[in-house]
């Protein structure tokens, strides 16, 4: 079991969840992993995810991703204790919908600036029900993989 989930933000609280994102995720231990994930919900509801896992005992996992889960005025916290293969699998109804055409696209940025920010959040200020998701992954700063 790991602690895992996602924390829900509204699409217009964005900047400020991915100011968070950067310095969350650039601290976190090697056995801990967060994604920002902007999509929008099956109801429509655009929104700003933090997608999390902690693999080591829950106790800990509980304080590692804790900021994260206490951080602004989520929509949701559906952080909890599941299988691995279960938060592998959170976001695939809207990956691998099918119909949907995808373009995939991988860059890499070592800072994550506010310049970064605002370009990535441009698009998701006008998002549709049925829009692309975007993900941002947790390779924030320099880790020592050694």
């Amino acid at each position: 079991m790991v602690l895992a989930g996602m924390v829900l933000h509204p699409m217009s609280q964005a900047r400020e969840v991915l100011g968070f994102y950067r310095e969350f995720s650039a601290n976190l231990p090697d056995d801990a992993c967060c994604w920002l994930v902007l999509f929008n919900t099956p109801d429509g509801t655009p929104v700003a995810a933090l997608l999390m896992f902690y693999a080591g005992p829950l106790e800990q996992g509980e304080r590692v991703l804790g900021p994260a889960r206490q951080f602004g005025q989520p929509l949701a916290d559906l952080v909890q204790p599941m299988p691995y293969v279960a938060y592998q699998s959170l976001l695939d109804a809207g990956f691998a919908t099918h119909g949907i055409h995808r373009y995939w696209k991988s860059g890499y940025d070592d800072t994550l600036s506010d310049s970064c920010i605002d370009t990535l959040i441009l698009p998701f200020q006008t998002l549709l029900p049925r829009s692309y998701p975007s993900s941002w992954g947790s390779n924030i700063g320099p880790r020592n993989y050694s």
